[in-house]
């Protein structure tokens, strides 16, 4: 629950306060969280990562 927590915690400031962000950074946590939520189903061959040009 960390990773989701984590999550959450990063969303809030931007969807209730402006804070603002970056695709980036929105995409890490997204990807952060789909990785641990794999390992604990026991997927742990490969990591989730962006790779494309954006």
């Amino acid at each position: 629950m960390d990773k989701y927590n984590d999550m959450i915690d990063f969303f809030i400031p931007i969807m209730y306060e402006g804070q603002s962000t970056t695709w980036e950074e929105m995409r890490t946590k997204a990807d952060a969280l789909l990785n641990e939520m794999r390992a604990d189903l026991g997927i742990k061959d490969r990591q989730i990562v962006y790779r494309g040009s954006r």
